[in-house]
């Protein structure tokens, strides 16, 4: 049974103490700081400003409210991008985002009093207007794509109708009816002029988003850092399921427990994905892939449509397993010309994830930087040659849970039975080294051999990790 956890709008905006553990020595709260800050967030949505409701929100989120903030600002990982791209798509300001922090605090299964539902915290006959599909089994105003889609209409729909970025955003909280009560008693179209005649939540709303905005984009001056959300919730696949399957036969078939399968899939109520001629999508660790494709292909061997795809992830919520236990990683040096995007595709990874992981603000990626990449027993990465990495995927993995020692066993073996094809013997680089030094340890490789084999530049440094042909297997 799905679990709804209720939050009232109060405890939304500001994250509600309750829910935060208080810093025994937090960051002294720079005021002259934050509003010289607050000036440069002149390009969004709504023009910044400074009062005493904005100053509440952010001494929550910066000094009583530390550990929360953090845990909220990993939940952006997982859901800003895809927010992004649905508001970008429709031509609506990305810092729009933010609302969902207002609303739900990333929170895909919270529940206001008034009954809103979601992310974006839909009640149920606005959700059905906007295409959400809300019943006994399904629950789509929890579905993140689904209910940003319905949001980012919504938001579309109240800028037409107010034609300022913060009427509208009032109006997503409290309805159209109040704001233009408001307009109209206030002889005013100007949000702050007219917010003394809105209900205190609403007035209180449009600086909660601001606060929201700031702290995305200033946590480091505060010292918060955000607390990434485990790598099974990170690196995700959906499937697409047209008949009717329960979680519990799923845990069966992955491994994974009732919980992460609940968590990956907020929106089936009974934990039942029911059967559907349009078919559902089911959201698993990125690790089970090829046990699910193949259960999937014996059960359909002719249903092409139950090809899976990759996506991006969709919760937030922390199980008690260990959910980064199955993962690697691996520590890649860039090439000349590489860009995250380039990585992003290459490693089967997000941009954002990228990013947090190794800490990166720049789009542009330096020669030779290290990037931290995690990913799982059937993607071996190693680099061989100048020209960029090499990533092959092992994918005959036939039962549930063999995942880790034994899979290694068959990525061994694999690696061998390439080396002897080719013929040659592979050295793996333990501290940088030029091709030169190489060939000086090596009886019978010359500097001349070590280029051709390998197709490299003589000046090249090989950086640990990093493997290469050093000599020619001797025939038997």
């Amino acid at each position: 049974m799905m679990r709804i956890k209720i939050i009232g709008f109060a405890v939304l905006l500001v994250l509600s103490l309750a829910s935060f553990t208080p810093e025994a020595d937090p960051v002294p709260y720079d005021e002259e700081g934050i509003i010289a800050r607050l000036a440069t967030m002149n390009d969004g949505a709504i023009k910044a400003r400074y009062d005493v409701a904005v100053k509440s929100y952010l001494k929550t989120y910066t000094v009583r409210g530390r550990r929360g903030a953090e845990r909220m600002l990993g939940k952006q990982l997982l859901y800003f991008p895809m927010f992004e791209d649905y508001l970008e798509e429709a031509g609506l300001p990305k810092d729009l985002k933010f609302l969902a922090v207002v609303e739900s605090a990333l929170e895909p299964r919270a529940l206001s009093h008034a009954g809103a539902v979601g992310l974006w915290q839909f009640m149920a006959p606005t959700g059905r207007f906007y295409g959400l599909r809300v019943d006994s089994q399904v629950d789509e105003r929890c579905d993140p794509r689904a209910s940003t889609k319905a949001a980012v209409r919504y938001l579309k729909d109240l800028y037409a109708q107010f034609g300022s970025w913060e009427l509208a955003i009032a109006a997503y909280n409290s309805g159209s009816g109040r704001v233009i009560r408001a307009v109209k008693r206030g002889r005013s179209t100007d949000f702050w002029e007219i917010r003394n005649y809105l209900p205190k939540e609403t007035a209180n709303y449009v600086p909660g988003y601001i606060a929201a905005n700031y702290l995305s984009t200033f946590a480091e001056a505060h010292g918060l850092d955000p607390e990434l959300p485990p790598l099974d919730l990170q690196l995700t696949q959906v499937f697409k399921i047209y008949s009717g399957i329960s979680f519990e036969t799923i845990a069966k078939l992955t491994g994974l427990s009732l919980e992460t399968i609940e968590l990956l899939n907020p929106s089936f109520r009974k934990s039942v994905i029911p059967a559907s001629e349009k078919g559902f999508d089911l959201f698993l660790p990125r690790r089970v892939g090829p046990l699910v494709n193949k259960w999937l292909n014996s059960q359909w061997p002719d249903a092409d449509k139950f090809a899976s795809i990759s996506s991006n992830p969709i919760h937030i919520e922390i199980p008690k397993e260990d959910m980064n236990a199955p993962y690697n990683k691996t520590i890649y040096y860039t090439h000349y010309g590489e860009s995250l995007q380039d990585l992003s595709e290459l490693f089967k990874c997000g941009i954002a994830q990228l990013k947090a992981w190794n800490k990166i603000k720049n789009t542009t990626l330096e020669y030779c930087t290290p990037i931290l990449v995690y990913h799982t027993d059937d993607m071996v990465i190693h680099q061989d040659r100048e020209g960029g990495p090499n990533v092959n995927e092992i994918t005959n993995i036939d039962v549930p849970n063999q995942l880790g020692e034994s899979n290694l066993t068959y990525r061994f073996s694999t690696e061998i039975a390439n080396i002897r094809k080719e013929e040659f013997i592979i050295y793996k680089v333990q501290k940088p080294e030029s091709l030169f030094e190489i060939a000086m340890k090596i009886e019978g490789v010359t500097f001349s051999d070590l280029l051709l084999w390998n197709q490299l530049d003589r000046n090249f440094i090989l950086r640990p990790g990093r493997t290469i042909k050093v000599k020619k297997q001797v025939q038997d």
